[in-house]
């Protein structure tokens, strides 16, 4: 789970971002993690800062695109580590329209890689990630076995998450 601010509660927004029929992604290995991982570019809000601002922000610095539109909420999936006394929420919207040529642009150079890839790749890609609660909601939401607008309730302990509900529980038909 990513540091928290003081209340112990980090929140982050993540973007869905498709050309024809492919995903796009970043290779990035940041603080904490324990290999390098594909995920879908976004990141933690600022103090203060709306999801669209933190969710323009961050797609601008890691994938060098503007975004135009932001469409549907795809996700909204909350993480409780009780023992650390700890929470995260991330919210990933579908992009309703972007501009820009995409290059990998991350000053801090988290984001190693830029690319977009086919809907089963992007979702091979997710799956190998060591966080259920970061691939779990986006590739259902991809292959088809859950609508947009789910929130995903997980729990943490140890490093290791376990999803307790999805809310409301229904399946794309």
């Amino acid at each position: 789970m990513p540091e928290s601010n003081e209340a112990g509660v980090v929140i982050t927004s993540s973007a869905l971002i498709r050309q024809d029929e492919k995903i796009l992604l970043v290779y990035q290995f940041g603080a904490g993690d324990p290999y390098p991982t594909w995920a879908l570019p976004g990141g933690r809000l600022e103090q203060g800062e709306s999801l669209a601002h933190g969710l323009v922000r961050e797609v601008r610095v890691e994938t060098g695109l503007i975004i135009d539109r932001i469409g549907k909420l795809v996700s909204v999936t909350h993480v409780v580590d009780r023992p650390q006394a700890l929470q995260a929420v991330s919210f990933v919207f579908e992009i309703g329209e972007w501009s820009g040529v995409v290059a990998q642009a991350d000053p801090d150079e988290v984001v190693q890689k830029v690319e977009f890839f086919s809907v089963a790749d992007a979702v091979a890609r997710l799956e190998k990630s060591v966080w259920p609660a970061m691939f779990e909601p986006v590739a259902a939401y991809l292959v088809g076995t859950q609508a947009a607008g789910i929130v995903w309730l997980y729990s943490e302990h140890n490093g290791e998450q376990r999803l307790l509900a999805t809310l409301p529980e229904t399946v794309a038909g």
